[in-house]
């Protein structure tokens, strides 16, 4: 027979049936929450934040234990999202985005800025849409960035020739860390391809950031934890006036905290002229 009883479209699913799209009200209402969710972020508001997250959410308590640490930490504080892109269903949306986090770290109200690309997961229950996951960049907390380290010869090959003695010359490392926001000193290696192996304390200057201005130096052979930067100048041949050359020095830092979870070294160098 040709089928067109009451059965014949048993396999085909009804009108009623087919899945429900998002529109672009569920998108407004959507990034609307994740921005209302930002708003209260800057102001510290954490009971408004906690009503606004899945709690079924992975990392739940410890996403709200960082968010608390780091609103009192982390003062007048601006988040800025861009080049946003949002896909909606009627009850669930991913937000991607592009932000910049601005504000003043306590305690000396040392200006950070931090940028990175995130993922939201938005999901609208009774009360509303709320945040069920995010991945990629974490934009709530400072903590768990990758450090960054400089570092700045300020004295000359020719004054390291010159030396009889250990003696303090200008050098500056810079480390900044807020993970270790509350920390009084943090340590960093120097070395050099002479040999030299020396672990050097900064001290805290405010917001997670370590600083160290002069260096004990000396015009020996390496000693490696000895506490002095031993450093011998090489006769540069054949020149017109009596030329020394120093090796570079190498500072590394070892960030334990970072967004991957596992600790990463951080390296800059800094030629001695």
């Amino acid at each position: 027979g040709g089928g067109t009883g009451a059965n014949a479209n048993s396999d085909h699913p009804k009108t009623s049936d087919k899945p429900k799209i998002g529109n672009a009200e569920d998108q407004r209402e959507a990034r609307a929450a994740l921005d209302e969710l930002f708003r209260y972020y800057e102001t510290g508001n954490i009971n408004f934040i906690r009503n606004r997250l899945d709690p079924s959410m992975i990392g739940f308590q410890r996403l709200l234990d960082n968010i608390s640490t780091d609103v009192n930490q982390c003062k007048q504080m601006r988040v800025r999202f861009f080049n946003t892109q949002v896909q909606a269903g009627p009850d669930i949306a991913s937000i991607q985005t592009n932000w910049e986090k601005r504000c003043l770290m306590l305690p000396a109200f040392t200006p950070r800025i931090d940028t990175g690309f995130t993922t939201f997961l938005m999901h609208k229950q009774k009360s509303g849409w709320g945040m069920a996951a995010l991945s990629n960049d974490n934009p709530f907390v400072s903590a768990g960035r990758t450090a960054t380290l400089t570092a700045t010869s300020g004295t000359s090959c020719g004054a390291i020739q010159g030396l009889s003695s250990p003696t303090p010359l200008p050098f500056n490392i810079t480390l900044n860390d807020p993970d270790l926001a509350s920390s009084p000193t943090a340590s960093v290696i120097l070395t050099t391809v002479q040999g030299e192996n020396e672990i050097i304390t900064l001290n805290a200057v405010g917001g997670g950031t370590f600083l160290v201005n002069t260096l004990t130096i000396n015009r020996a052979v390496p000693v490696p934890n000895n506490g002095i930067v031993d450093i011998v100048p090489t006769l540069v041949p054949a020149t017109a006036f009596t030329t020394y050359t120093c090796p570079p020095v190498t500072v590394r830092y070892i960030d334990n905290n970072t967004s991957s979870g596992s600790p990463q070294t951080v390296q800059t160098t800094a030629p001695i002229n």
